[in-house]
């Protein structure tokens, strides 16, 4: 390049040296200053912070520990911020400036000697008077000093000093209050002495429990507190020590222990019965068992699932002893927020809805409808299943009532379908009720086999009531036909080990009337599951309604002819068992059977025709009749039955005779029409042909005085059939004489007898 091109370049460049007035940033250096910035703060998935928040926060510590020499509180180890040395928390700037003071590494972290106190002037709280009182002369024993710790420390709280001061002293005489929990518990007692009418001192109190150094965890200080508050004050309000007792609980400070001793100690409270105010502080104390319950659920260190088990039953135990509506709400709040919703240990539920029920039917308020539909809907179907089973068994052991609105609660509950299906209904055993709940109350309180039997398919009626099938008149086939059929056959294998004699119909009857259980079908229930296709007729099924609404005997019943009619199918084993017990041939029944014809009562006169009927042994005896008994005067050698008679076996004989008899007295009774007469006569007669007995000559005289004379006698028409049946009858047991007499027109003025 030449030289004079070089000078003209230089001539035209720009002068360098004027004043810039401001700096320009573009938005493209701007987006990638902040993108590095934000790409060095990255934490990448961690929770440790960067090391501007590190600086911040460990800034933040610094400022706040030297703030504190101005206060009240004595002097800490400011040392232990900035770490060993003093230079830990430079961590972030030079490494190698850890080491500045490597000879300082072997220094104890901690000094020595306890700090001097702080000046007193900085603190507020702190009256004059105990400046002398905290300086070493006074409050604070040396080595050489006589006065053991625990004495300074009685001699310095005979000054009344406040809790800041009492902390300080402490810290100075290096009282260990976790290892010590008795000096704690000390100084709470001497400021508790104080308190009872001076709110200054309740204030102090109040402080003590709320400082963590100087109430210590587990020393008992706020069971303590407590005691002494409820001993004292006359009306229980919203007082200090029990919003104390609510902020450790929603901290988590309260021990376990320490929180079921209290929940003993307010339920314990007995009020005098002159206090007017006993009313309103024993609603005072439900409440607060409602506040210690929320502030717990509000706590997150000491929730409601770490409630231990000893905690739960004792909280539990005391709800449901008290019985009142804000108890039973809180004890279900209990268990639904502490049970397992599959866990075999539910042995409150069946208490507390027991209770609720018996609550319910006792007082006059509304309660909640849906309080137990809510409770055993938390469970599981085969946990609500062994709930409803225990209790109801609880309720029927200890004659609790209410059963009929259990069954009214049972039909509203949700879910049945799988309820029902539960295999719990058919594991059935000879346990104990007791031994099921686990309480030591109802130890006394069993349950038979037959009766767990009966109280399950009670149960399984009372929910069948709420499946999709619809009414119980509805013959559709049910999720519950099943177990109530696998219930019954149980039963009757009871029915056979005690020898048979009983049938499963009649012992369901006399065992729902000892359980006292309410009625719900469970007779009919049987019958139609039993019956398979054979329908019930309206009259059967009103018969089995009544028999287990009630208590009606057999004997009732079998006097009763439509009842008889009825139940004469489900029932005749029973009938037949009780009539066999009836010694017809006692001189006390014939004499009863012939009073009962003269009299005329058709009823009872049919109710001694249905027994006839169904005695079995007395039809087998006179069928037994031959061969006959010779006279004496023939004095022939014959075998007879040498055992004494009884009502199983009758004399045939006796028998025979006694059915005589009785068919003279309805031809003879004048309160018998008739045609009424001959029908029952002629009935005897069949009976006797029917069971082959021997028909003795005043049978046919007295079925002749009935069809003939008496209709003679009352001018009523002979019917000629009527009238040859009883001269062949004639015919066929009299003597021609006999016969040849009665065939003769009655003379004039003389009437044949």
């Amino acid at each position: 390049m030449s030289l004079g091109r070089h000078a003209y370049r230089h001539a035209l460049h720009p002068s360098s040296t004027y004043l810039i007035d401001h700096i320009w940033i573009s938005e493209e250096l701007l987006a990638s200053t902040f993108r590095r910035f934000a790409t060095s703060q990255r934490r990448y998935e961690s929770r440790v912070p960067g090391p501007l928040e590190a600086r911040r926060r460990l800034a933040k510590r610094r400022n706040t520990a030297l703030a504190g020499i101005a206060g009240s509180g004595p002097l800490e180890d400011i040392a232990c911020l900035f770490g060993r040395n003093g230079r830990e928390h430079m961590k972030w700037t030079d490494r190698e400036g850890r080491n500045v003071h490597p000879e300082t590494h072997d220094s104890p972290p901690f000094p020595l000697r306890p700090p001097e106190p702080p000046l007193p002037f900085y603190s507020e709280s702190i009256a004059p008077i105990e400046l002398d009182t905290l300086d070493g002369t006074r409050g604070f024993p040396d080595a050489s000093h006589k006065t053991s710790r625990e004495q300074a420390l009685e001699e310095f709280l005979r000054s009344r000093p406040s809790v800041t001061a009492i902390g300080i002293f402490v810290r100075q005489l290096n009282f260990d209050l976790q290892r010590e929990p008795t000096y704690s518990r000390l100084i709470l007692e001497h400021l508790l002495r104080r308190s009872a009418n001076d709110e200054g001192a309740m204030k102090k109190v109040v402080e003590f429990l709320d400082d963590p150094y100087l109430n210590t965890r587990g020393a008992g200080n706020y069971l303590c507190a407590l005691k002494h508050t409820l001993s004292t004050a006359a009306v229980l309000r919203k007082q200090p020590v029990f919003d104390a007792v609510i902020r450790s609980l929603e901290l988590g400070l309260l021990h376990p222990s320490e929180l079921q001793d209290i929940i003993k100690t307010i339920s314990n409270v007995r009020f005098k019965r002159s206090n007017g105010f006993t009313t309103r502080n024993s609603r005072f104390l439900v409440r607060f068992h409602r506040e210690m319950w929320d502030a717990i659920g509000r706590c997150d260190v000491y929730r409601h699932r770490d409630l231990g088990k000893e905690i739960v039953d004792a909280w539990l135990s005391i709800l449901c002893e008290r019985q009142t509506y804000e108890d039973f709400i809180l004890a279900k709040d209990v268990i639904l927020a502490t049970q397992d919703p599959s866990s075999a240990d539910r042995r409150w539920v069946p208490t507390l809805i027991a209770c609720w029920l018996k609550d319910s039917a006792e007082s006059r308020r509304s309660s909640n409808r849906h309080f137990i539909k809510e409770l055993l809907g938390y469970f599981h179907p085969t946990a609500t299943s062994e709930i409803i089973i225990r209790t109801t068994e609880y309720m029927v052991s200890t004659k609790m009532g209410c059963l009929l609105e259990w069954q009214r609660r049972l039909s509203e509950l949700d879910n049945i379908t799988n309820i029902v299906s539960s295999q719990k209904w058919v594991d059935i055993g000879t346990q104990h009720t007791a031994e099921l709940l686990g309480s030591p109350q109802e130890m006394n309180s069993t349950l038979s086999l037959r009766h767990q039997i009966i109280l399950r398919i009670w149960m399984l009626r009372a929910l069948s009531k709420s499946l999709p099938q619809g009414p119980l008149w509805r013959k559709d086939q049910r999720v519950t036909d099943s177990p109530i059929t696998h219930l019954c056959t149980i039963y009757e294998s009871t029915l056979d080990k005690d020898g048979g004699y009983e049938d499963l119909l009649s012992s369901l009857m006399l065992e729902i009337h000892t359980l006292g259980i309410p009625s719900n079908g469970l007779l009919m229930s049987v019958v139609e599951l039993k019956a398979a296709k054979r329908r019930t007729t309206r009259a059967q099924r009103r018969t089995l309604a009544k028999l287990e609404t009630t208590k009606v005997s057999f004997a009732e019943m079998f006097s009763d002819i439509h009842a008889y009619n009825a139940s004469n199918t489900h029932f005749f084993a029973a009938y037949e068992k009780m009539v066999r017990q009836i010694d017809i041939t006692d001189p006390s029944f014939v004499n009863h059977a012939i009073e009962i014809a003269r009299d005329g009562n058709i009823q009872r006169i049919w109710t001694l025709i249905r027994l006839f009927r169904c005695h079995t042994p007395l039809k087998i005896a006179i069928s037994s009749f031959w061969p006959r008994v010779p006279d004496p005067s023939e004095k022939a050698l014959v075998r007879y039955y040498p055992e004494p008679r009884t009502s199983l076996c009758p004399d045939p004989h006796l028998a025979v005779e006694m059915l005589h008899l009785f068919a003279i007295s309805l031809a003879c009774s004048r309160n018998i029409s008739p045609r009424r007469a001959y029908a029952l006569v002629h009935w005897l007669y069949n009976f006797l042909m029917k069971h082959n007995a021997h028909v003795k000559p005043s049978l046919v005289r007295a079925m002749y005085h009935a069809g003939v004379l008496r209709f003679r006698r009352a001018g009523l028409n002979v019917a000629p059939t009527q009238y040859a049946y009883i001269l062949d009858r004639v015919k066929e047991i009299e003597t021609p004489e006999m016969v040849q007499a009665l065939m003769e027109p009655p003379r004039m003025g003389e009437s044949r007898k």
